[in-house]
C-alpha cells in the first residue's frame, strides 16, 4: 500500500515533522505549514522562470 503524499513527505524529511498529540493523534503548527508553502510556491517560480 502506497503512503498517502504528504505522509511520504514528512517521513523523506521535505515537509515539516508532526508534533504527537497522543497515541493515534498528530498535529501540525500552521506557521511551519505556511513556511513549507512558501518554499514551495517560491522553488516553482524559480523552476519556471529559469
Amino acid at each position: 500500500m502506497q503512503q498517502p503524499f504528504w505522509y511520504s513527505k514528512v517521513k523523506k524529511g521535505e515537509a515539516p515533522k508532526p508534533i504527537e498529540l497522543g497515541d493515534r493523534a498528530v498535529a501540525w503548527l500552521i506557521s511551519d505549514i505556511t513556511e513549507w508553502l512558501d518554499q514551495r510556491i517560491s522553488q516553482s517560480k524559480q523552476d519556471t522562470a529559469a
